[in-house]
């Protein structure tokens, strides 16, 4: 949860940790795909869209029910 007011954008990160032996591994400061950690603010986004919304397929000439319909979203 961010607090008001944060600024969005990517975020700069390190990773200490130890081995399963007990011996300390190399600080970690990037990825190793190059992606990175972006904080966002969600606080706009409809969290239960799924919930609050009825699916429609009009694709089909006899329509399909929402609960086919959410499926083949794969949801």
């Amino acid at each position: 949860m961010m607090k008001p007011g944060t600024a969005t954008g990517n975020v700069a990160f390190s990773i200490d940790y130890q081995a399963a032996d007990g011996t300390e591994g190399d600080t970690v400061y990037f990825t190793t795909d190059g992606s990175k950690l972006f904080l966002g603010d969600d606080s706009d986004l409809i969290e239960d869209l799924l919930t609050t919304t009825t699916l429609i397929d009009s694709t089909t000439s006899s329509g399909r029910s929402e609960s086919e319909t959410l499926k083949q979203t794969r949801f």
